[in-house]
């Protein structure tokens, strides 16, 4: 027989962690961590259910309102399992302000701090099964950035 878990459509929920699934509540702060290379990266997690437990995530992040793409990132992934659900974390989505980037402004703590961000992932298995979803957030600085410089 089928499996259980395709009886329904899949759907997918984004949150943040770096060890764990916790769904982002709308309009909560996302730090935009300030990584050791020098780059800044926004960490997320996802829950996907009803779908097989290989899936292909694509992560991006725009800013509002000017819809700009800040953000980029493809990840395929063993989601861990527990009945129906499946679940990852720790991915980051390297953040490249170039696009909007204003003369001397031109790193996401100068750019976004305190700015509303679009953050929104689709996943597909091998079935073809897909799901997607967007949460609205609000960048927060990391503790070694102040905001605006």
């Amino acid at each position: 027989g089928q499996d259980p878990c395709f009886q329904e459509n899949p759907t997918l929920q984004i949150g943040d962690g770096g060890e764990t699934f916790v769904p982002i509540e709308a309009n909560s702060s996302v730090i935009m961590t300030h990584g050791p290379q020098g780059g800044w990266h926004m960490l997320a997690s996802v829950k996907v259910s009803h779908t097989d437990s290989i899936v292909t995530i694509h992560y991006q992040i725009h800013t509002v309102p000017e819809n700009a793409l800040i953000s980029d990132n493809q990840y395929r992934v063993l989601l861990k399992e527990v009945d129906c659900d499946g679940t990852y974390w720790n991915m980051y989505g390297y953040l490249n302000v170039t696009d909007i980037s204003q003369g001397d402004l031109d790193t996401p703590p100068e750019l976004l701090c305190n700015k509303q961000l679009r953050l929104s992932m689709d996943a597909e298995d091998g079935h073809g099964q897909k799901a997607s979803n967007e949460v609205l957030v609000i960048a927060a600085p990391d503790p070694a950035d102040t905001c605006g410089s």
